[in-house]
């Protein structure tokens, strides 16, 4: 039988006494049965495969899980926050545009006043200035006020609450959905039934009056917002921060 050697540059690798190690420099000695087939052991040419130990996999899926559990109430809170502070931006658009063209059709003059807490005055102000304006699904006369129920889901609560000469004690409640507004009209005051986080305290035309802006600072609009004692101070936060929730908002939502 011929034999014939292959040598190879790395180091301590011998077919005499199978020895073999990761290092450079080796010699092979391989040997064949005839002059076309060269045979070469089979540890020259086998790899050891590595995999995750089942303990890896576990500290991999604790990191994860605990990444989650931080990350994902603050991204749930966020979009929360987004939402709300859109519906509002619209609801605003939506009266804005449903008052100045009742002033076109009424005038501008002073409104004729109605008296407070009664759902059918307050129904026939609110089928005259705003029905014809804005899209409803159905408008509902409660025990003290009225509930118009919008396309997107938001309610638009509306009851006179003050003097009756005029609409300057009237305020329009914008529910952000159907649940916010249920034991809304049950409620003697209006400051109660504003939380700053379903419920919202707008002007009749919208937005929030100007002068009570002016009047307050940012921390007494804070208070007001966080004790309910101001109907237009959350809704007064989020506009003044151009529409979205700012980050010291009292309100957790």
């Amino acid at each position: 039988m011929k034999k014939n050697t292959i040598k190879f540059n790395y180091n301590e690798i011998t077919t005499s006494n199978a020895k073999h190690s990761p290092r450079n420099d080796m010699n092979i000695s391989c040997v064949s049965t005839d002059n076309n087939h060269t045979s070469i052991p089979p540890y020259l040419y086998t790899s050891k495969k590595t995999a995750f130990t089942l303990a890896e996999v576990l500290i991999t899926i604790g990191i994860i899980g605990v990444v989650s559990a931080i990350t994902m109430p603050i991204l749930v809170q966020n979009h929360k926050k987004s939402v709300v502070a859109n519906k509002l931006k619209k609801a605003s658009s939506t009266l804005m545009q449903a008052y100045n063209m009742s002033l076109i059709d009424y005038g501008d003059g002073e409104r004729e006043g109605f008296e407070p807490n009664n759902p059918d005055t307050a129904l026939e102000m609110f089928n005259k200035y705003y029905v014809p304006y804005i899209k409803f699904l159905k408008v509902e006369k409660g025990q003290k006020g009225v509930f118009g129920y919008m396309t997107d889901g938001m309610v638009l609560y509306f009851r006179k609450a003050g003097s009756p000469n005029n609409w300057g004690s009237t305020y329009i409640i914008v529910c952000i959905d159907n649940k916010a507004c249920e034991n809304i009209d049950e409620n003697e005051d209006y400051k109660k039934a504003v939380n700053g986080k379903n419920t919202f305290g707008f002007y009749i035309d919208g937005t929030v009056p100007s002068n009570q802006l002016r009047k307050k600072t940012h921390n007494q609009l804070i208070d007001g917002c966080k004790n309910q004692t101001s109907v237009e101070s959350c809704t007064g936060l989020i506009f003044k921060a151009g529409w979205k929730i700012p980050d010291d908002y009292p309100i957790r939502f």
